[in-house]
């Protein structure tokens, strides 16, 4: 049977079995390897991937007038985004994982996160109000962060004291 042949009788099969009025299944058959036992692993969480236990902010100067700053946050863990919340439990605050940026020497992104360290680094644009109001009262604030597990865990805002010059 040529190519053409296999193709036209493989469709006709196909065809007559999705037609059909009973529903066939396919019941797999075990493997059996003759070299061996199973061995049961138990799942772990990769502490490489593990949720932050701290997070840390400074404050840089931008150049956008509405939103002069920058709120750097500074985490270890691994996590996909911040929710920054007042005393009474209200988001004040998203942060997302933002991209790479380009930071001065002079900026506390590079003070604070210069080479060797092991902390993750995001930022996000803040007016002055919003600046004056962590500033004032950093320890009321509180950070729910979402880790790559799915999972959310509440860290303290922590004000590492670095100041745009």
């Amino acid at each position: 049977m040529d190519r053409s042949g296999f193709a036209l009788a493989a469709l006709l099969v196909v065809s007559v079995v999705a037609c059909s009025g009973t529903p066939t299944a396919t019941v797999a058959t075990p493997t059996v390897s003759p070299t061996g036992s199973a061995t049961i692993t138990p799942v772990a969480t990769d502490e490489r991937l593990a949720p932050p236990t701290r997070v840390r902010f400074a404050v840089d100067r931008g150049a956008d007038p509405a939103r002069p700053y920058f709120l750097d946050l500074f985490y270890d863990g691994v996590a996909t985004g911040f929710r920054v919340l007042d005393a009474s439990g209200e988001v004040v605050l998203r942060v997302p994982i933002a991209g790479s940026g380009v930071f001065g020497l002079e900026t506390c992104a590079v003070r604070e996160h210069g080479p060797g360290k092991t902390e993750g680094l995001t930022y996000t644009s803040v007016d002055a109000e919003t600046v004056q109001r962590f500033t004032a009262n950093p320890s009321a604030y509180h950070v729910d962060v979402d880790s790559v597990a799915g999972r959310t865990v509440t860290v303290p805002l922590i004000d590492s004291g670095c100041r745009a010059r």
